[in-house]
């Protein structure tokens, strides 16, 4: 006889489930850079010193907006600031490798990325901690923890099996597909009662 689940669980799992495809996208559009970088240089499309540019501009514009979005995301909801963030992060990185070329402009368009990604994380953990029972909201960091450390792998398979602007194409696809996801669960989350927010 097989024990049963209880609401609280079924939908930690599901809100859980979601925050974690979520992240595992971030996460792979985070390390995507550093994994196609041979083929960028050795193409002569940008050089070691303007990738490493690059990565600094990424990290500090991911670190500036996790200050800035984390205020702002005390006042809009979950769902735009993660679908927001997810469907815009996959157009600035789709841009970087169409304008890869010119060091400035691949230099804006990458920043724009990492500011963009910087929107999941806190309305993610906010939206877990205020839906979730306290021991279900542990489990749901965990799960998306566990899902970030399959990203590097997973950006790493891409890079092996293609050229380097479909990679940044694929990351694309899949950060716009699941910015629309989240706002379409999210909607129906809410209408559910499975999520509110400010409480």
């Amino acid at each position: 006889m097989r024990a049963k689940i209880s609401d609280g669980a079924k939908k930690a799992i599901m809100i859980g489930s979601l925050c974690s495809i979520s992240y595992l996208a971030v996460y792979v559009a985070r390390n995507i850079l550093g994994s196609v970088s041979p083929q960028i240089i050795e193409q002569g499309v940008l050089s070691t010193e303007q990738i490493g540019t690059l990565s600094s501009i990424f990290f500090i514009s991911y670190a500036t907006g996790q200050l800035i979005n984390g205020m702002i995301g005390d006042k809009i909801k979950a769902k735009f600031m993660i679908a927001f963030g997810l469907a815009r992060a996959g157009a600035s990185n789709i841009l970087f490798s169409v304008l890869a070329a010119s060091p400035i402009m691949a230099y804006v368009a990458y920043g724009f990325t990492g500011f963009f990604l910087s929107m999941i994380y806190g309305p993610m953990t906010k939206v877990v901690a205020e839906n979730t029972e306290l021991v279900y909201a542990t489990r749901c960091s965990l799960g998306y923890t566990f899902a970030s450390f399959l990203g590097s792998p997973l950006a790493g398979i891409f890079a092996a099996a293609f050229a380097w602007k479909t990679v940044f194409g694929i990351s694309s696809a899949i950060l716009i597909l699941m910015g629309l996801l989240c706002f379409c669960t999210f909607t129906v989350f809410e209408k559910k009662g499975y999520v509110r927010y400010g409480r």
